[in-house]
This record gives structure tokens, sequence and C-alpha cells, in this order.
């Protein structure tokens, strides 16, 4: 699915949806295997919560679980029965294990040209992957703590569940929650990176960037409202990543 939008000059445009990375915590539910036994990771939890986060995951672009002995692994690869959570580790084990997911998600996010990395998890899963938000190069979502209806573990899987949340639905990965950490790529020019969104005469940016003026649309939402500061920054990039022609002499300073 892409979206359609339309230029200054009323051409229609088709916009690549983002890319969404879904990185779901392990569970303490598991099946029970026999010695040397192993499952795809994804089938090993089973718990009615696991389910919940699973189906968002197999509804993104890419799905990861954080496993509390294994890291970050893919929802496929093979994992055994193992009995270990954050919570019966040491801070310094935690930190380090955080260090490692961290460095393991900017290296697919890199690979695979993820634009959003969506955490489905709780407190004690997110907060050691926190520090490590500004230095991957994702938007990042943790939507079972920034989101309004999601009070405990019932709204959260009642969010996993809704479709209009799916990553394969939307145009923008605000639309599924709020973003806690942007990504903010070093081309942007000082004057756009320093400036609140009323200060930037965008049009003129654009046209020294050597953007046609044909070829680039300020985003709106469907109602046609303008969107959020994010969403012209989005524009830019979209304009540097090779969606328009770019004089990158212009835009590298």
């Amino acid at each position: 699915m892409a979206t359609e939008q339309t230029t200054l000059e009323g051409d229609t445009l088709e916009e690549p949806d983002p890319k969404v990375l879904t990185v779901v915590s392990c569970g303490s539910s598991k099946q029970t295997l026999e010695d040397g036994e192993t499952v795809p990771a994804r089938e090993l939890y089973n718990s009615s919560v696991h389910t919940c986060k699973d189906r968002y995951g197999r509804h993104s672009h890419g799905y990861y679980i954080a496993s509390a002995k294994f890291g970050l692994v893919h929802h496929d690869e093979e994992l055994p029965y193992y009995d270990q959570t954050l919570s019966k580790m040491s801070d310094e084990a935690v930190r380090e294990w955080a260090d490692d997911v961290a460095d393991d998600l900017q290296r697919i996010v890199d690979r695979d040209g993820y634009d959003a990395v969506v955490i489905i998890a709780g407190e004690d899963y997110v907060n050691p992957l926190e520090a490590h938000f500004e230095s991957i190069d994702a938007d990042i979502l943790t939507p079972w703590q920034t989101c309004d209806d999601v009070g405990g573990v019932g709204e959260g899987m009642s969010w996993c569940n809704d479709e209009n949340n799916w990553p394969e639905n939307v145009y923008h990965p605000a639309q599924i929650e709020e973003i806690v950490s942007v990504a903010v790529p070093e081309w942007i020019p000082d004057p756009v990176a320093d400036a609140d969104d009323g200060d930037v005469d965008f049009d003129a940016l654009l046209e020294e960037m050597g953007v046609p003026r044909s070829t680039y649309t300020l985003p709106t939402t469907p109602d046609g409202d303008d969107r959020e500061w994010l969403d012209r920054l989005a524009v830019l990039q979209d304009a540097v990543h090779g969606e328009y022609d770019v004089d990158w002499n212009e835009v590298v300073r």
C-alpha cells in the first residue's frame, strides 16, 4: 500500500509507506520442550498476551523478539526452552543485554532500511533500552507506555488487536502512536534542525536544496490539515533519500 499525495502543481504522486520493524518482549509462559528440542521463537511463548503481540508483529514489515536469554532474535529463529527474565538478572547484566540488543537493532535497521521501530513490551524491557533510542537511526515508538488507552496488559492486548494500529495499514509512524525518539538525519541543514515549525519557509528551503516544485508536496492529513513538524521533516528526508531529484551539494553543508 502506498499513499497518494497531491503536489503543489496538482500532480498526483505515490509516496512509499513507512517500513516498520516490530520488537516484542519475550514471555515467561512457554511450551514445554524436550532436551535438545527447538521451535520458532514466536511459537515458544504460549500466553494470551504473546498471542496478541505476535499477531501485531506478523502485520509488520519485520518482526523480532527481545529475549532475556538470547537477545534480539528473529521470530522464526529456532529456540529451546529457557527460564530467564530481566527481573532475575543483575543491573549490570541488564545493561549489557540492552547494549547488545540496541547494537543488533541498529544493524538490522541499517541493513534492511526500516523507517520506524515499534517496541511492544513492559517497562522492565523498555526502560533499559531507552538510553539507546537516540542512537538508532529510526523513529522509535513504545505504544504500551505512551498510548492513553493502554493502562494495563488487557488494554495492551486490545491495542495490538486493533487493525488501525498495524504497520501495514498506516501511511506514517505517527498514526501508530507517539514517536518517542525521532530519527533526525545528519543531512538536515542547521536552520531546519534548530528551528521551530513556524520559523521555516519549507518551500524556499526545498527549492534551495534543488527539489523541483513540481515533484514535492508538504504532507497533509486526509481532511487537508497540515501534519506535525515531524511530517515536514519527513518530506526533506524523502527528498535526499532518492525519492526526488536533489543536488547533494546543496544539501550537505
